[in-house]
């Protein structure tokens, strides 16, 4: 016989499961499903607008890197060799002079049309504003090596070269040099003359020259002094350029061996004298 129920509590118990089931399904399922979608529109989603592609490489070394600031702006280009170099000034030419400038120097080259400049001079010959006094020792003597001059050095040397710049076929060459000189005076030429080295002879020079001194030396009398030699103060109507010589027509004919090489002259007379260096004027 079963056991008697009150009718109530089966309803009951039906109640409590219905309730329990409905419970746990309200509160296990809404909250992951509204709280998961709130996590996926602030999760990955702003990274594209806070993300290296709006500042990142773009904004950084494509625009302040070394291809804007580096050598290649500021490098030897601009400011190299190649904008202060030769062709800007004799500072920037090789214009040294050499002695010993001979016909296997001379080069050649364009020399026609420009003016140039002396900027040096240079050579062991003497000086021709003293051909008087060696004209005068020669004739006493009849020996040219009485008297020499020799050139010490060329304190400065000034003046312009020209040919076929005013006409087609003039020339003008005006240079003159301020030398250093030493003579060396045999006895023989001073005693014909009845000039003693070191007070008549000195005081001689000294009328032309006022720097000159002398002094009687085993070689005979040497005397020092400056002298302003004028190369050449003239001007003709024709020239020839022929190789590596150019000559001059004037009241003399003078041939000259000459070399232009990169921007600068150098010539010397064929018959001997001083090389002279000049530069574009």
């Amino acid at each position: 016989m079963r056991p008697f129920l009150p009718r109530w509590i089966p309803l009951l118990s039906i109640a409590f499961v219905l309730g329990s089931t409905a419970c746990s399904s309200d509160s296990g399922e809404d909250a992951p499903a509204d709280t998961g979608v709130v996590a996926t529109d602030s999760g990955a989603a702003p990274e594209p607008d806070a993300g290296v592609v709006d500042a990142g490489v773009e904004t950084g070394g494509m625009d302040a890197s070394a291809t804007d600031a580096a050598p290649v702006d500021a490098g030897l280009a601009d400011a190299g060799a190649a904008d202060t170099g030769e062709p800007t000034g004799d500072a920037g030419l090789e214009t040294s002079c050499d002695d010993d400038f001979f016909p296997s120097n001379a080069c050649g080259g364009s020399v026609v049309g420009t003016t140039w400049r002396v900027v040096d001079a240079c050579g062991d010959e003497g000086d021709d504003s003293l051909s008087a006094i060696r004209d005068t020792c020669f004739n006493q003597t009849g020996d040219p090596t009485a008297f020499e001059a020799t050139i010490t050095s060329v304190v400065s040397s000034t003046g312009t070269f020209a040919m076929g710049v005013s006409a087609a076929t003039d020339w003008e060459m005006d240079i003159e040099d301020e030398l250093t000189v030493t003579l060396t005076v045999q006895d023989s030429c001073l005693s014909g003359l009845s000039l003693a080295c070191e007070s008549d002879f000195e005081d001689f020079l000294t009328g032309t020259y006022p720097d000159a001194t002398c002094a009687l030396q085993a070689a005979g009398c040497v005397c020092s002094l400056t002298a302003n030699a004028v190369e050449s103060d003239a001007s003709g109507s024709d020239f020839d350029v022929a190789a590596t010589q150019f000559s001059l027509t004037g009241v003399n004919l003078r041939t000259f061996d000459y070399c232009v090489d990169r921007g600068v002259l150098r010539f010397r007379d064929v018959a001997g004298g001083r090389t002279y260096v000049l530069v574009e004027d």
